[in-house]
C-alpha cells in the first residue's frame, strides 16, 4: 500500500473516496507510521508547507514535488489543507500556523 501526502483534498481520478477530518496530532502520527511501514509519497509543491509538515513530524521529506498523484486501489492519502485561500500578502509572508490548517485521512478504491 502506498500512502500519498497531499496539500489539498483532490480527487485526481475516478473511483470511490472516503475522507475523514483528523487532528494535527493524528496527522503527524499517521505520516510517521506511513514513512516507517509503507511507501510514503508526497506531492507538496510549497516550501513553507513542506517545512511545516517536516517540523510537525520530525521527518525529512526531501525535495518539493509537483507530480500528479496516481492512486491505486487500496491506497491511503493524508491531506494538509489551508482553511482559507490566502491573499497575496499572506502568500508573500509565507509563515504558516498550525491553526491555519485542516487535516484529513482518506482511502481510495478503484471504480
Amino acid at each position: 500500500m502506498t500512502v500519498h501526502l497531499l496539500n489539498s483534498s483532490v480527487m485526481p481520478q475516478s473511483g470511490s473516496y472516503q475522507l475523514w477530518e483528523i487532528t494535527a496530532e493524528t496527522f503527524a502520527s499517521e505520516v510517521k507510521a506511513a514513512a516507517e511501514h509503507h511507501e510514503l509519497k508526497h506531492y507538496i509543491g510549497y516550501k513553507s508547507t513542506l517545512t511545516f509538515i517536516e517540523h510537525l513530524t520530525s521527518l525529512d521529506l526531501g525535495e518539493l514535488r509537483f507530480e500528479k498523484a496516481e492512486l491505486k486501489d487500496g491506497d491511503m492519502f493524508l491531506v494538509v489543507k489551508l482553511k482559507y485561500r490566502p491573499i497575496l500578502s499572506e502568500k508573500i509572508a509565507d509563515d504558516p500556523d498550525i491553526r491555519d490548517f485542516r487535516f484529513y485521512k482518506g482511502n481510495y478504491a478503484q471504480a
